[in-house]
């Protein structure tokens, strides 16, 4: 079955859903006269949303000292992160901060587009279980 709301989107027709996971279109210019399309997978969020930014290690430090098991202390020392909200409305995506922490970061770039994720379905072309023939073998494109 295919997923008909996978067409791209003008972000000045609708933007996606708070927290919806999408495939963003926005022309790279390097200068005045040249550019290329681009795509980029990120997450569309609203202002005041709750973003997951990894803590850094002092931080983790703290949170684990204060813990009472032994378990606890290495989960936050693994596992933890900071709740930061969203400044703006905006597509954003993780990347690795200054200090190298992982981070939600707001795209900068004019996204004029948005797509849907597709479906495993319509990537790989299953078919009740199995792969259909579109030249799909083992995860290879041919």
């Amino acid at each position: 079955m295919k997923n008909t709301n996978n067409a791209w989107v003008p972000v000045s027709e609708r933007l996606p859903e708070s927290g919806e996971r999408v495939i963003a279109y926005y022309w790279e210019e390097y200068d005045e006269n040249e550019g290329y399309p681009t795509c980029v997978i990120c997450t569309y969020y609203k202002a005041g949303d709750i973003l997951e930014n990894e803590m850094p290690y002092e931080e983790r430090l703290k949170v684990a000292r204060s813990k009472s098991t032994d378990a606890e202390r290495v989960m936050s020392m693994l596992f933890k992160t900071r709740n930061v909200p969203a400044e703006r409305d905006g597509f954003y995506f993780c990347d690795v901060n200054s200090e190298g922490l992982m981070e939600w970061r707001r795209h900068n770039d004019i996204i004029t587009h948005w797509r849907r994720m597709p479906t495993r379905k319509e990537v790989e072309g299953f078919n009740t279980g199995e792969k259909a023939q579109n030249g799909l073998k083992s995860g290879v494109v041919k």
